[in-house]
C-alpha cells in the first residue's frame, strides 16, 4: 500500500523572488532597464517640426484637398535626412 503524500496547503505568502545572484539589488526595489541611447535611437524630429514643414509643403502645390498624409511623411522624411 502507498501512502498519499500530503497537500501543500500552509497559510504561510509564498516567498518573493530574488536576484540572481551576483546582482546587487536594495530590498523592496525592482530593476529597472535603462533607456537606449539617443544614438542607438536616432535622430529626433518633433511632430511640430513634421507639422510646420508638411504645411509648408501643402501649400507650396497650392493647398490640395486630401494629401496631407502624403505632405507629413515626405516633410518627415526630409527632416531626417537634414539631421
Amino acid at each position: 500500500m502507498t501512502r498519499k503524500k500530503p497537500s501543500k496547503t500552509t497559510d504561510e505568502p509564498a516567498k518573493a523572488k530574488t536576484a540572481k545572484p551576483g546582482l546587487k539589488q536594495a530590498p523592496g526595489r525592482t530593476r529597472v532597464r535603462k533607456a537606449p541611447s539617443l544614438a542607438a535611437v536616432g535622430p529626433i524630429v518633433t511632430d511640430e517640426e513634421i507639422a510646420r514643414r508638411a504645411y509648408a509643403l501643402w501649400e507650396s502645390k497650392g493647398r490640395p484637398f486630401g494629401s496631407q498624409d502624403e505632405d507629413w511623411y515626405r516633410a518627415k522624411e526630409e527632416l531626417l535626412a537634414d539631421r
